[in-house]
């Protein structure tokens, strides 16, 4: 069973200026024997950005690792700054297809923040 989610350090709806964290962790349970892509991706008011290991925040779609899944006990942060005013929908995802695309079976979560 796979117990993936994002765990929200702040609120839902923040002040403009105010800081965001946002942090991953995952339990895969049986997942643990095949390879995945890993997404770390949020949807922005300028479109799709994605966390890249190595290298961080890039524009577009693009995985975060290919590996298979791996316990992440202590949730790891992924962003920490103020956002502009928006709304953000982060999301963490896994992708049986180990191919760079977003296509396979994919378990997810997401969060969305609203900076007002």
């Amino acid at each position: 069973v796979w117990t993936g989610r994002i765990v929200k350090i702040s609120p839902a709806t923040v002040a403009a200026g105010e800081e965001v964290a946002v942090s991953v962790r995952l339990d895969p349970g049986v997942l643990m024997e095949e390879g995945y892509d890993w997404w770390v991706v949020v949807s922005t008011p300028w479109g799709f950005f994605s966390f890249v290991v190595p290298g961080g925040w890039q524009p577009g779609l693009h995985t975060c690792i290919q590996s298979a899944p791996f316990l992440l006990a202590d949730p790891i942060e992924v962003l920490r700054a103020a956002l502009p005013t928006g709304f953000y929908t982060f999301y963490f995802a896994l992708d049986d297809q180990q191919n760079g695309t977003l296509d396979g079976t994919i378990w997810w979560d997401s969060v969305t923040v609203l900076v007002q």
